[in-house]
């Protein structure tokens, strides 16, 4: 017996009125679940008091897949393309690149015993080390890495952005503006920057240690800002917002946040799972589960550069570079 195959099309109601979408009726889906479709704001202003429930009820759960979703990666060091780490990675004003603590330490390490060593006259460039990946003689001023910072932001470059916000933010270098920083922050957060959230919901939060001073505080914003820098990535904006949830009650959204924080290396995260789980919050696999994932991250991160450069007391050494950058960061 012959089966004729029979091509079928998707048909579009309006979910208020029932008419067919044409050439002449372009429907338009609900922006909160894009489950019904409507001709105009009329139609779903009336269909509202129906549809309102399932609304909510599936505009939440589109919420949580997308902040729940596997995090993407943190980039790679481009001078020794291991992973960057959450917290031992710099920002370069020269180039623009962010370098892992532990190639800085290493170039510093060899500049600074070439120099120590040489007894003849030195110039500038021999003083001064070069940023590790694109070369640039290292600014020997405060102020000349600030007049960097804004040229860089100038160009719309948010990590520069968000390094000048925080001298605002501290009054290093520069007339203290928390107004200014705010704003940096704000602009860096557009461009894409997760660090620039996650230092914005830090000044509107109440319950951080070190409070900006001058900003009203807003858990609305808070919240926004830790979900766009944890989805985006950031560990510790996904930690706090494991940190808030839990204060709230919502034991299980906790839960979720620090699994996939302590997956990404976070060992404060790694500290709360073993903390809920001898309360009976977080089960037995739970534990053993994030264990097993910080290891991975923490492994995929590790090297030996960056172990020493941890471990190192940065103050010891006495080369004039050094001297000069513990001026800048104490000025």
């Amino acid at each position: 017996m012959h089966m004729s195959s029979i091509a079928t099309e998707i048909i579009s109601l309006c979910a208020a009125c029932g008419k067919e979408e044409g050439e002449d009726n372009k429907l338009k889906s609900c922006t909160a679940c894009n489950m019904v479709k409507y001709c105009n704001r009329d139609c779903q202003i009336a269909h509202r008091p129906r549809h309102k429930h399932d609304c909510r009820t599936r505009a939440a759960e589109i919420r949580d897949e997308t902040l729940f979703a596997q995090p993407p990666p943190n980039e790679d060091c481009p001078v020794c393309c291991y992973m960057l780490p959450p917290m031992q990675q710099t920002y370069q004003s020269c180039c623009g690149k962010m370098l892992c603590d532990g190639c800085i330490d290493a170039h510093h390490d060899t500049h600074c015993e070439n120099f120590l060593d040489s007894n003849a006259d030195i110039t500038d460039e021999e003083v001064y080390p070069k940023c590790p990946f694109c070369r640039t003689l290292a600014p020997t001023s405060s102020q000349e890495e600030i007049k960097r910072l804004q040229k860089r932001s100038n160009m719309k470059d948010a990590n520069a952005m968000c390094c000048l916000a925080i001298r605002y933010e501290k009054g290093s270098g520069v007339s203290r503006d928390v107004n200014k920083a705010i704003e940096l922050w704000t602009k860096a957060a557009e461009l894409g920057s997760i660090q620039a959230s996650a230092l914005l919901a830090d000044a509107y939060n109440p319950y951080v240690r070190k409070k900006v001073d001058g900003v009203a505080k807003d858990m609305k914003k808070v919240f926004h800002y830790y979900e766009i820098a944890a989805k985006g990535g950031h560990c510790m904006a996904r930690a706090n917002l494991g940190v808030l949830e839990a204060g709230a009650g919502n034991m299980d959204s906790s839960r979720k946040h620090y699994m996939i924080s302590a997956a990404q290396g976070n060992d404060n995260a790694l500290m709360a799972i073993k903390a809920g789980y001898l309360d009976g919050h977080i089960t037995k696999d739970d534990f053993a589960k994030a264990l097993r994932a910080h290891k991975v991250a923490q492994d995929e991160m590790k090297s030996e550069h960056r172990t020493k450069a941890a471990n190192k007391d940065k103050d010891a050494c006495r080369c004039p570079n050094c001297r000069l950058n513990n001026f800048m960061v104490e000025g």
